[in-house]
């Protein structure tokens, strides 16, 4: 069974990429954060084979966060944001290194985007570096 922790403060966001995550992965556990911190603080009480990020928290930027995650975690980190120039430059400046994080997924969130995404990093275990 996959545990996945979604940090984003959007309740329509959270709803949708629960329910591809569900659809794609039946048996699949979802913990969700509304702010950065609240997903720094779950972080060790779990295992999580896959963690999904705003790029918009209320407290931090998924840029920032991923970065923060990454001496700890292993796994694959998506991105989700709004599509815009800002964002694309940022995460693909930052996180360069990561295929995963640079293959963001834009909101509102698609069920066959992110379902795509899922196959490739959770899946069929891609590599998250390039």
């Amino acid at each position: 069974m996959n545990r996945i922790l979604i940090a984003d403060p959007g309740k329509s966001s959270v709803v949708m990429t629960s329910e591809v995550f569900k659809d794609k992965m039946p048996g699949t556990l979802v913990d969700v954060a509304l702010t950065g911190l609240q997903c720094l603080e779950l972080l060790p009480l779990n295992t999580y084979d896959m963690i999904v990020l705003d790029f918009d928290l209320p407290d931090t930027d998924g840029v920032t966060l991923t970065k923060i995650i990454r001496k700890d975690f292993n796994g694959p980190i998506l991105l989700t944001a709004y599509p815009e120039a800002i964002v694309d430059h940022a995460i693909n400046k930052e996180l360069f290194a990561y295929h995963d994080s640079t293959s963001w997924v834009p909101k509102p969130v698609k069920f066959d985007i992110l379902a795509e995404k899922i196959e490739m990093f959770l899946i069929n275990k891609l590599r998250l570096y390039k």
